[in-house]
């Protein structure tokens, strides 16, 4: 292999290895991934009959990040994040904490999979 095939081919293995690099999701942007995701599921609750009626009594109010794992192809695959979620029902206010998985989108980070 000559020298400068051999420097192609480092740097462009270092490129690739920063590439896939994405930085974690921040508090914030995991906490507009989440009110984006269930205004989705808000707004399929009220198309199905029987379920319309309950939409407006549970509201996420906020989350609290805990940690992120990224997954083994970062790029296609996001970050595994458990947070803990602020949820307001009629009664109480619950505190689930899940397990998320996370993508990078052209508008920023979202909601991949529900558990």
């Amino acid at each position: 292999m000559t020298k400068k095939l051999a420097c192609l081919f480092v740097g462009l293995s270092l490129l690739g290895a920063c590439a896939a690099l994405e930085r974690e999701p921040s508090e914030d942007e995991l906490e507009a991934a989440i009110a984006t995701k269930f205004r989705d599921v808000r707004a399929l609750a009220i198309l199905l009959p029987g379920l319309e009626s309950f939409v407006g009594l549970i509201d996420v109010q906020g989350g609290r990040k805990q940690g992120c794992q990224a997954t083994d192809d970062v790029r296609r695959s996001g970050y595994r994040c458990t947070v803990t979620l602020d949820v307001k029902t009629p009664l109480t206010v619950l505190h689930p904490t899940l397990d998320l998985r996370f993508i990078k989108t052209a508008s920023g980070w979202a909601v991949a999979d529900l558990p």
